[in-house]
């Protein structure tokens, strides 16, 4: 059963009609997933800097400066499965997913199985992918609306069997005190036996990293503080493989 739909779907309106703009009308994961849609595009690559951003004096430094990635589009029209099954399929060792739904009431990790993969139906199936692979990590956002549950998404280690040993849920703390969440930061919740804390910036300053044009700015988010985690997972699994 899914609780209030009505007010779900009001609330997601404006934003799946913006996404739906940014798309030619025949759209098609597939064929058209390597085009640029100017819709949010700094967020990917803002995410991406702070993972792999080159030592060269300019602007900041990633993480994992030499680390080799993988672009792989999302979109909020089209579910995870398609994505995660690209990224395995291409040897990907940990895939950083920063995004997802907003958690809620009635839509957060913990929700019932059940309802979760009927919310999940677009996404499923690549979550039972890792699982059945066992050769991939992976790392989302919890979200960043102060709930005490992270988003649906990273419910995936609780609703599919086998795949939290492999998963990370990342939850953001301040920049000028890291032993504390940040305010905006949803909570480990019931994804405690898989989560981890990162830095994710304060709402002033937050985490400065790439733009577009050759920028560089400054955003907050569990966005941010999941690339973070990324490279520490990635640390781990090439030191345990």
């Amino acid at each position: 059963m899914i609780h209030n739909f009505d007010n779900l779907y009001n609330e997601f309106v404006t934003e799946f009609n913006d996404y739906k703009e940014a798309y030619d009308t025949s759209y098609d994961w597939e064929n058209n997933k390597n085009l640029y849609t100017p819709l949010y595009d700094d967020h990917g690559t803002h995410v991406s800097g702070i993972i792999a951003a080159t030592k060269n004096g300019s602007g900041m430094m990633g993480v994992a400066p030499n680390a080799a990635l993988i672009p792989i589009r999302y979109d909020f029209l089209h579910g995870l499965s398609k994505p995660i099954q690209t990224a395995v399929d291409n040897g990907a060792k940990v895939i950083n997913a920063s995004l997802g739904s907003d958690a809620d009431e009635y839509y957060n990790a913990a929700i019932d199985t059940d309802e979760w993969k009927e919310m999940q139906v677009d996404s499923i199936d690549g979550f039972e992918y890792l699982a059945e692979k066992q050769s991939t990590v992976f790392v989302i956002s919890a979200g960043n609306l102060s709930y005490s549950e992270p988003s649906m998404e990273a419910g995936a280690g609780l609703h599919v069997s086998g795949l939290d040993k492999l998963m990370l849920t990342v939850v953001s703390t301040k920049t000028a005190d890291p032993t504390k969440l940040a305010s905006y930061s949803n909570q480990c919740g019931s994804a405690k036996g898989y989560c981890l804390a990162a830095p994710g910036g304060d709402d002033d300053p937050g985490v400065n990293s790439t733009v577009s044009n050759n920028g560089y700015a400054s955003y907050s988010g569990t966005s941010m503080a999941a690339p973070i985690a990324t490279h520490s997972s990635g640390l781990i699994f090439f030191d345990c493989s």
